[in-house]
């Protein structure tokens, strides 16, 4: 029996997470659970509130700053908007990439993987140039149009 005891308590102290889907949150927005303007990722079923700090944010606005006037007439620059990775409303990811460069074409739903020419995500902390005047970011594309950027001390 007391064995029992330890697994009751073992499922008490480790309860099983349930795993949202995309029609999930649709039915949230809905209900007025999630707003409409909230910066929402769902990632493996579960739901993160984005928080957009000033640097993330310099950042962003800087490359879209660039490619809106490097793409005009070309693409469509999509800053922090979800990207829908399947037609399946039980999907469990719906990431929302801080820079999408897609297809220049209207979008009833969002930008499916065919639609993305280029998808940035910023990440990773900066350097402080004042500690370390020689680091720099290095970018490296882990996916097919996909580019992480990190801090990294320069060679010499």
């Amino acid at each position: 029996m007391g064995s029992m005891r330890v697994l009751s308590l073992a499922a008490k102290l480790n309860p099983e997470l349930r795993k949202f889907t995309y029609r999930d949150l649709l039915e949230m927005e809905r209900a007025g659970i999630i707003g409409e303007d909230e910066h929402i990722e769902l990632l493996g079923g579960q739901i993160y509130k984005m928080t957009i700090k000033p640097p993330h944010a310099m950042a962003v606005s800087i490359l879209v700053q660039r490619f809106s006037v490097a793409f005009d007439g070309k693409a469509q620059v999509i800053p922090q908007n979800p990207l829908r990775l399947s037609d399946d409303l039980d999907d469990t990811e719906l990431p929302q990439p801080d820079v999408m460069l897609v297809k220049n074409q209207l979008y009833l739903d969002h930008p499916k993987p065919a639609d993305v020419l280029l998808l940035v995500e910023v990440s990773g902390q900066y350097p402080d140039q004042r500690q370390n005047p020689e680091a720099t970011p290095v970018c490296t594309s882990r996916h097919p149009g996909s580019v992480d950027c990190e801090p990294r001390a320069a060679p010499y």
